[in-house]
C-alpha cells in the first residue's frame, strides 16, 4: 500500500522512515500544495496529514481533498487536543490520531482504513478462490501460498482493493513507482503474465485478472460488469 504524507518536520519525517520500515510505500510532501498536487495525480491508498504545514491550514488541505475522494485521510492532532480532532473531522478527516502514536498501531489504523475505504470487513480480502491477508502481507489462492515478490504482491493487493474499478497502467505505474526510478510501463504487462501464472498453477481462475486494451485490467467483479457493458 501507499501513504501520502505531509512531511514538514521532524516528527513526520520519523513517522514516514516507520511507515517504510513496516513495508509501506511513502509519498512525501513537503507543503499544502504539494500534497494537493500529488493527490490530484498519484495513487494512495490513504492520505496522513500533520497540522502543521507552511501555507496552508490543514483544515484547508482537507476541504480540497474532500472535492477529490483521492483516498481515505487520517489527520495527527496534538496529544490531547479534543477541540482539534474534532475541527479536523468537521473538516472531512476519516479519521484522527495523537502525534505520539505508536508506529504499529498508526500502521494497523492506516491499513483498516483503507480496507474499510475499499468495501472489505475483514483483514483477509477475498475474491473467489484468491484471499489477500493486507496485515501479513500474503496472497493465497485455495488456501495455497502465493510466492509473489514485493511488486507483484502489492500489484495483487491494488487490484484486490479496485476490484469494482479497472485499474490502468499509468495507474498502476503511479502506485508502485510513484514517479520514482520508473522502468518501462510495459513492466505492468510482465508483472500481470506472471501473476496469472502463479495463480494458474496453484489451481485458481488466472481469467479473473484480464486486459482491456486501452482501458486497463479489470479484476474480480469488475471483469463481469465490464464484459457485460
Amino acid at each position: 500500500m501507499r501513504v501520502l504524507l505531509s512531511d514538514t518536520n521532524w516528527t513526520t519525517s520519523t513517522i514516514a522512515h516507520d511507515l517504510k520500515q513496516a513495508g509501506l510505500y511513502v509519498t512525501l510532501a513537503h507543503s499544502g500544495e504539494d500534497l494537493m498536487e500529488h493527490a490530484k495525480a498519484g495513487e494512495q491508498d490513504f492520505i496522513l496529514l500533520d497540522m502543521d504545514m507552511p501555507d496552508m491550514t490543514v483544515f484547508e488541505v482537507l476541504r480540497g481533498l474532500s472535492f477529490l475522494a483521492a483516498a481515505p485521510v487520517s489527520v495527527m492532532t496534538p496529544a490531547g487536543d479534543v477541540d482539534a480532532r474534532i475541527k479536523a473531522f468537521n473538516a472531512g478527516a476519516d479519521d484522527c490520531v495523537e502525534v505520539t502514536v505508536d508506529s504499529a498501531e498508526l500502521v494497523a489504523r492506516l491499513i483498516a482504513m483503507a480496507r474499510c475505504y475499499a468495501g472489505f470487513s475483514s483483514a483477509e480480502l477475498s475474491l473467489g478462490s484468491l484471499t489477500v491477508d493486507v496485515f501479513e502481507r500474503r496472497a493465497c489462492v485455495h488456501g495455497k501460498p502465493m510466492h509473489l515478490s514485493r511488486l507483484e504482491y502489492e500489484l495483487v493487493e491494488m487490484l484486490v482493493l479496485r476490484r469494482s474499478r479497472l485499474a490502468s497502467r499509468d495507474q498502476i505505474m503511479a502506485q508502485l513507482y510513484a514517479w520514482e526510478d520508473e522502468p518501462d510501463a510495459r513492466i505492468i504487462d510482465v508483472y500481470i503474465c506472471r501473476i496469472r501464472a502463479k495463480i494458474t498453477e496453484l489451481g485458481g481462475e488466472p481469467e479473473m485478472i484480464s486486459a482491456s486494451v486501452g482501458r486497463g485490467y479489470p479484476f474480480g467483479d469488475a471483469l463481469p460488469k465490464m464484459l457485460a457493458a
